[in-house]
């Protein structure tokens, strides 16, 4: 028999935590890395699992509600489509600017 008091939590869809006993639904903090291509998947692999202790250090959140996914982008690429996409049109929503500017 199931006790119908006990916590747990399931993932929907890789994207929601449901409390089962609140029924609140949470969303994940979802991280999008954009860098040059070329780096190993171990490199990847580390980066999204330091990503995901400082998320967890910082906002409390439990690991399985962290989700880090890397794309990689050609270095000849990287101007049309990070710099002027992601980077110039969401100006006001970079927490860490850039120190460069491929367009000067």
């Amino acid at each position: 028999m199931v006790d119908k008091q006990a916590r747990y939590r399931y993932v929907i869809n890789n994207l929601i935590v449901c409390d089962s006993t609140t029924h609140k639904i949470k969303k994940m903090p979802h991280i999008i890395v954009k860098m040059y291509a070329g780096r190993s998947n171990e490199q990847k692999t580390r980066l999204a699992e330091e990503i995901t202790r400082a998320v967890m250090k910082v906002t409390g959140n439990q690991e399985q509600s962290v989700l880090v996914s890397i794309e990689d982008v050609q270095p000849s690429d990287w101007t049309e489509k990070v710099y002027k996409t992601d980077i110039l049109n969401n100006w006001d929503k970079l927490y860490k600017k850039p120190g460069y500017n491929p367009l000067v």
